[in-house]
């Protein structure tokens, strides 16, 4: 039997950090429902795709996605999807239904046959909505917003770009809980944390408990 863990939440929760660490820590696979609509978004982007002429090629695309990278044409592809050119076309091909339906196809493929924690924003609700472990990482937009200027490397005393990044996680919050395909939300039965007052090995241990305990590890 496979054990998997499906870990969900809005942007800057931590939920990528703490599920790669969780995967670390238990030997599991693991992957970012993220990586795939970058990898969508960048294959888009230097074919000029539009949304109908990628689906149509889709099947074609020669791509491969590894436990801690991503290929394309047999290339490595896993940080040049990480240019916010990539992930401002992944954002928004993202809530098109029809890519949805294909990256849910794909990620529940590779989680077959292995152990796996999967994080992103419908894991626990539509890609592994069997998973004998869900969590849903959450937090205050305002501590989210600093987290996200920390690891741009900018000071949490740049008052201006702070609040532009709250603006900006109000807006993709909204977006994500809003999409008619598979919105952002708390599966029901998803272990509910609040990571605002917590650290990132507090959340870590919290979650590795909760992973022992159902797996009797």
């Amino acid at each position: 039997m496979n054990w998997q863990i499906a870990i969900d939440g809005p942007s800057s929760s931590g939920k990528s950090s703490v599920a790669k660490k969780i995967a670390e820590e238990l030997d599991f696979f693991y992957f970012s429902s993220g990586k795939m609509y970058r990898a969508f978004a960048y294959v888009m982007q230097v074919n000029r795709l539009n949304i109908d002429l990628f689906l149509k090629i889709i099947n074609q695309i020669n791509w491969r996605f590894e436990k801690d990278a991503v290929y394309y044409n047999n290339a490595d592809i896993t940080t040049v999807i990480t240019t916010q050119s990539v992930a401002n076309i992944a954002s928004k091909i993202a809530v098109d239904p029809n890519i949805r339906k294909i990256a849910v196809i794909k990620q529940q493929k590779l989680a077959e046959n292995k152990n796996i924690v999967m994080d992103g924003r419908d894991i626990g609700t539509v890609v592994l909505k069997n998973a004998q472990l869900k969590f849903f990482l959450d937090a205050k937009v305002e501590i989210r917003a600093q987290r996200r200027l920390q690891d741009m490397g900018i000071s949490l005393s740049n008052e201006k770009k702070l609040k532009e990044l709250i603006q900006e996680l109000k807006q993709r919050d909204q977006i994500d809980s809003s999409r008619t395909a598979d919105p952002l939300k708390k599966a029901q039965d998803a272990i509910y944390l609040d990571t605002s007052e917590l650290s990132f090995d507090a959340v870590v241990k919290q979650t590795l408990k909760e992973a022992k305990k159902v797996f009797k590890l």
